[in-house]
């Protein structure tokens, strides 16, 4: 009997054991899963990081290529602008050139009318 009560003890206590490594897989397995999970939604979350930058580094491109296209018609305008400031002041000196002209001719008119 004695030796049967052992036996009975000893069988209790392997399945208890046997029931606690169970456990303790199922909980590594689940800790397992869950880890998995959480290293595919970081995966997921470090592409969509990748095509953000990707598009930023385009729009940044662009932006660049918008700011130098912008400079370079800055630039162009004001040649433009110098260019005609300066027809505008060589007509304003044709026009008092022609205005001299043309009261230097009234002038020559007048005092050959006055002969007349």
């Amino acid at each position: 009997e004695k030796a049967e009560g052992e036996a009975a003890e000893e069988e209790t206590r392997l399945k208890a054991q046997r029931a606690e490594l169970e456990a303790t897989r199922e909980r590594q397995e689940e800790q397992r899963e869950a880890m998995a999970k959480e290293l595919a939604a970081l995966q997921e979350g470090e592409a969509k990081l990748q095509e953000e930058m990707k598009a930023m580094k385009k729009k940044k491109g662009e932006l660049e290529r918008a700011a130098t296209s912008a400079t370079a018609e800055k630039e162009q305008l004001e040649g433009d602008t110098q260019q005609l400031e300066q027809k505008h002041l060589e007509a304003e000196r044709e026009v008092k050139e022609l205005r001299r002209r043309m009261e230097e001719e009234r002038l020559g008119l007048g005092g050959g009318l006055a002969h007349l």
